[in-house]
């Protein structure tokens, strides 16, 4: 391909009936590296035969990776001392803000999780997507906030770089209330939000 783009296809087969095609373009032109299809090779590291062609994996397993689900505020939590609050944070569209004027403004929102999925929950991951609106904003921080069961579980407070919108995530790996693994009955009964924070 050294010069050229050109184009290429790779196709799956399955006891000699395709299941699958990928068409793209082969772009590493003007002295990179060529684009290169190892055909061949086989892995079986957990017992199971894994066949390689180049980055494309053939598997008998589920091959998609960790699964995610993301839920929304869907309704008024604790605390709702910050300008906006759970139907500002849970519209989804990113013109909408809530805005912490002072540090301990807080806004909490409850949870609708749904019906229960297979698996189990590796963690909770709670992102604030934050910005400074000004030079030395008042509060200088945003606190991740989980509160289960009357008590506030606070997360490290985390500044934004500027006035771009970044994305502050904290992560609880167990329930810090119980300190046991999280169930999906625990997101029921789960308040998520911030506080601001100095």
């Amino acid at each position: 391909v050294a010069g050229n783009v050109d184009d290429y296809r790779v196709t799956a087969y399955v006891d000699l009936s395709q299941v699958g095609q990928v068409l793209g373009k082969a772009d590493k032109v003007n002295g990179a590296g060529a684009v290169r299809f190892d055909f061949g090779g086989t892995n079986f590291l957990d017992g199971n035969g894994r066949f390689f062609l180049s980055n494309v994996l053939v598997s008998d397993q589920d091959t998609r990776g960790r699964r995610f689900r993301i839920l929304r505020p869907t309704g008024p939590g604790t605390f709702a001392t910050a300008v906006g609050g759970h139907a500002e944070l849970g519209d989804g569209d990113p013109a909408t803000f809530a805005y912490a004027r002072a540090a301990g403004d807080a806004v909490t929102s409850t949870l609708t999780p749904g019906a229960t999925p297979p698996g189990t929950i590796g963690r909770v991951i709670l992102a604030s997507h934050a910005r400074n609106a000004s030079a030395n904003p008042n509060p200088g921080q945003v606190i991740n906030r989980l509160r289960i069961g009357g008590t506030n579980h606070d997360a490290a407070g985390q500044a934004p770089a500027g006035a771009s919108l970044e994305a502050l995530t904290s992560e609880w790996a167990l329930n810090p209330d119980t300190g046991l693994p999280w169930t999906w009955a625990d997101l029921a009964s789960l308040e998520i939000g911030f506080a601001g924070g100095s």
